[in-house]
C-alpha cells in the first residue's frame, strides 16, 4: 500500500486535483527502490520566501510564517515493493520531483549543488525532474536514483576515548553560503528526505555519513557540550536548551575551518579512515559578567559569543545566569570579539499558558544594547570580565512561543 501526506495551500483549495505516478529505480543495480520516499514540491513563483526577522515580534513572525507556508506546496509519498508510486490529490501546477532512498545521492545536496552553482531555483534545476499537474487527468513521472558515496571514521576526545553523541555533517568545499529557500527546506526533514548526509557517532566513536555525490568535503563535527530542559505540571522550561554553543571541529581535529583537510569522495565508494580527535587539551575558559551600566547590577537574560578575530567561523558562547553570569567553556588560545547581545531584565510571566503545548516566558521589564570588547585567551584562563551595557530607549520583547502557537 501507498501511504503519503499533503500540505494543502490556500491556492489550492477549491480547485480540481491531479494526481502524478511513476516509478523508482536504482541506477546501479536496475532494481526496483522499495519503500523510497518520493516528493512533489511545487516550483516557487518568483522569489521564494525568505525567513523571518528572529527580532519582530511575534505577531510579525507569526504573519511572515504563515505567508511562507501559504506559499508551500508539498506532497510526499512512497513506492512500493515493485518501486511503483502514486501521489494523489496535487493541486494544480508545476512541481519539482525528488526521490530519496539510503545510501544514494540525497535530495537537499543535489539543490544545494545547483544553488552553490549559481541556479535559479523558480526554473528548471541540473538534475531535478519538473512535472506539470493538472486537474485533468494524472502526470507520469519515472525516477532513478544514483548510489552516493560514503565517509567513515571515528569520533575521539584527545585522550583516544571514543565520542559519543557527535552529530557528524559532511560540506562540499565549493559550498556558498546560499541557504535553501523555505519550502526547500523539508528536503532534510520531511520523512527522512536528505537523512543520508548526517550522522552521529556510536558509542565506540564511529560514524558514516553516505549518500553523497562525487567532490570534495570536509567533515565537521558537532557537539552539544550543555543543554537543560524542564518540564513541570505540563509547562515547559525551553531557557535552558542551547546555554551552550556546541564545540565544533575538523578533520583530522582542528576547530578553524581553515585547518580541515579535505576529502575527496567519489559516488558509488567508501572513504574510510577519516577520524577527528576533539582536542580540549589546551583550550581554556572565558569568564564574567554582563552588567548595567548605569547601575552595575547583572542581567538575569542575554548571551555572550566569542568570535574569533581572525577566524568568523569559530564562535563559542554561552548563555547568562539569573546573576550576569557567564562561563564560557573549551575556547582555544587566540585573539575574540565578545559581543554581549539579547541583555535584558525580565521577571516571570503572570499570564499563566494555555493550551495543549504550554511554554513559561519570562517578560522583559528592561531591555539593553549590545556590548563589545576584545578578549585574548592564552594559557591560562580568562576570569572577571565586565561587560557594562546601556540601557535600550525601547523595551524588546522578545517573541513568545506561546503567542506563535495561538490560532
Amino acid at each position: 500500500m501507498v501511504c503519503g501526506w499533503a500540505i494543502a495551500t490556500q491556492q489550492g483549495m477549491g480547485q480540481q486535483l491531479g494526481s502524478v505516478s511513476g516509478h523508482v529505480t536504482c541506477g546501479d543495480t536496475q532494481r526496483p527502490a522499495r519503500f523510497a520516499n518520493v516528493m512533489l514540491l511545487g516550483v516557487p513563483k518568483g522569489a521564494p520566501q525568505t525567513p523571518p526577522n528572529p527580532n519582530a515580534d511575534a505577531a510579525t513572525i507569526k504573519a511572515a510564517m504563515n505567508s511562507a507556508m501559504d506559499a508551500v506546496n508539498v506532497v510526499q509519498t512512497q513506492t512500493g515493493m515493485d518501486g511503483s508510486y502514486t501521489a494523489a490529490n496535487v493541486a494544480p501546477g508545476d512541481y519539482y520531483l525528488f526521490a530519496s532512498v539510503p545510501g544514494y545521492v540525497q535530495p537537499s545536496a543535489t539543490v544545494q549543488a545547483a544553488m552553490d552553482a549559481g541556479a535559479d531555483v523558480t526554473k528548471a534545476l541540473p538534475g531535478v525532474a519538473i512535472v506539470h499537474v493538472s486537474g485533468e487527468g494524472g502526470a507520469s513521472a519515472d525516477i532513478t536514483v544514483e548510489r552516493g558515496g560514503a565517509v567513515t571514521g571515528h569520533v575521539l576526545w584527545d585522550d583516544g576515548s571514543p565520542a559519543a553523541k557527535a552529530i557528524v555533517t559532511v560540506v562540499s568545499t565549493k559550498a556558498s553560503d546560499k541557504k535553501l529557500p523555505q519550502g526547500f527546506g523539508m528536503l532534510g526533514n520531511a520523512g527522512g528526505l536528505g537523512g543520508g548526509v548526517i550522522s552521529f557517532s556510536d558509542d565506540l566513536g564511529q560514524y558514516r555519513v553516505a549518500g553523497l555525490a562525487t567532490g570534495e568535503y570536509l567533515v565537521k563535527v558537532t557537539m552539544v557540550v550543555r543543554s537543560n530542559f524542564a518540564m513541570q505540571r505540563g509547562v515547559m522550561n525551553m531557557a535552558g536548551l542551547g546555554a551552550d554553543k556546541p564545540l565544533v571541529a575538523y578533520v583530522p581535529g582542528s576547530f578553524h575551518k581553515s585547518g580541515a583537510k579535505p576529502v575527496t569522495v567519489t559516488a558509488g565508494q567508501e572513504q574510510s579512515g577519516e577520524d577527528v580527535t576533539i582536542g580540549l587539551t589546551g583550550t581554556h575558559s572565558v569568564s564574567g559578567r554582563v552588567v548595567s551600566a548605569e547601575d552595575g547590577h547583572g542581567l538575569n537574560a542575554g548571551a555572550v559569543e566569542l568570535t574569533d578575530a581572525s577566524d568568523n567561523d569559530l564562535v563559542r558562547g554561552a548563555a547568562v545566569d539569573a546573576s550576569g553570569n557567564f562561563m564560557v567553556g573549551f575556547v582555544p588560545a587566540g585573539t575574540y570579539n565578545l559581543t554581549a547581545t539579547g541583555g535584558a531584565d525580565t521577571q516571570p510571566s503572570k499570564n499563566k499558558p494555555t493550551g495543549i503545548v504550554r511554554f513559561t516566558m519570562p517578560e522583559t521589564v528592561r531591555s539593553y544594547e549590545d556590548g563589545k570588547q576584545s578578549v585574548v585567551v592564552g594559557d591560562t584562563d580568562v576570569v572577571g570580565l565586565s561587560i557594562a551595557v546601556q540601557p535600550s530607549k525601547n523595551v524588546k520583547p522578545g517573541v513568545n512561543l506561546n503567542d506563535l502557537l495561538k490560532q
